[in-house]
């Protein structure tokens, strides 16, 4: 697929093959951390770090996020994972109860079973956090899998592609088969590992860069554009 590099609709061409949508959590459905800053959590992980030699707990303070710090830690300190592992499921778990929607997602993951794709949630998130938000929203008849990360295995978040080749198996696809779409490039980096398309959801110029220079086959701004071109798909039928 070529690379678009300014916000536009991705063709639908794209989409004639698909079956399968798979959607980033945190960003693209929701602000997880809106009511629980991220840098919160990061700082109270921080404290479970002890017992490492100083030059590994100043590497891990250099994380910029709770899920960075637990892959540093499975990197550097790996004794570390379990108890941050923990506390990272029970504050995801706590902080999606006072998560913000993002505009349009819900709309469109109705768009998609009206257009006869199937919905995945692909995510570095715990699984019990996006489908604690999926049951209070009432979205869950929209979405056919979740795939959190594995609580065993940091080293297995994006951008590494098991998550997404793991949902391909779940849901019986071919990686040709499906599209991923998410707001960070690791989003973009795993759906390629996996042979899968990758589309960029940006809602900031900055963003945008980083998704285009992540090779993103295309970028999308707002919800509202996918939305749009599955009902149209459906109306023409």
């Amino acid at each position: 697929m070529p690379i678009q590099r300014s916000l536009s609709h991705p063709p639908t061409t794209m989409f004639e093959s698909i079956h399968a949508v798979l959607v980033d959590f945190d960003g693209p459905v929701c602000s997880v951390f809106a009511g629980c800053p991220a840098p919160t959590i990061t700082e109270q992980m921080l404290t479970l770090v002890n017992g490492v030699p100083r030059r590994l707990v100043d590497q891990l303070h250099r994380a910029t996020g709770p899920h960075e710090l637990l892959a540093l830690a499975a990197h550097l300190a790996p004794r570390l994972t379990d108890a941050l592992e923990f506390h990272l499921q029970t504050a995801e778990t706590h902080a999606v109860a006072t998560a913000t929607p993002t505009k349009g997602a819900h709309d469109f993951m109705y768009a998609c079973r009206q257009a006869g794709y199937r919905v995945a949630m692909v995510s570095n998130n715990t699984s019990q956090c996006i489908t604690r938000y999926l049951e209070h929203h009432h979205l869950t008849d929209l979405v056919a899998h979740v795939q959190g990360r594995d609580p065993h295995d940091p080293h297995l978040m994006k951008p590494h592609p098991h998550l997404l080749i793991t949902t391909l198996n779940q849901l019986g696809l071919k990686p040709s088969q499906a599209v991923m779409i998410g707001d960070q490039p690791s989003d973009i980096t795993a759906a390629h590992s996996a042979g899968v398309g990758g589309i960029g959801f940006a809602r900031t110029a900055e963003r945008h860069a980083r998704l285009v220079e992540a090779e993103a086959d295309y970028v999308i701004d707002a919800w509202e554009e996918l939305t749009c071109q599955f009902r149209r798909r459906v109306t023409s039928q």
